[in-house]
């Protein structure tokens, strides 16, 4: 995964993890074990009324409301990663 996250680096990024989180955020360096974020969205999947999918088309829609500086997340953690501009809108 690491070699595929290289080509997106300066671009905001979604990432789906295993767990309730999800990581919303400028991708900043790659890590053996770990992703870094700036200006990051960390939102926990049961903190709104909307599924996770409305929420990460509404933050492409107004853009990434930050709420850390930096976060690192765990490499094992992330199933998935998709630059928010090629997030579909339905």
């Amino acid at each position: 995964m690491k070699t595929e996250l290289d080509a997106h680096i300066g671009r905001v990024v979604v990432l789906d993890t295993d767990s309730n989180w999800v990581y919303i955020g400028r991708l900043k360096a790659i890590a053996n074990n770990s992703i870094c974020l700036a200006d990051a969205d960390v939102h926990h999947r049961h903190d709104s009324r909307t599924t996770t999918e409305r929420y990460i088309m509404d933050t492409r829609s107004t853009g990434v409301h930050a709420n850390r500086r930096t976060v690192y997340v765990n490499l094992r953690a992330i199933v998935s990663f998709s630059p928010l501009d090629e997030v579909i809108k339905y």
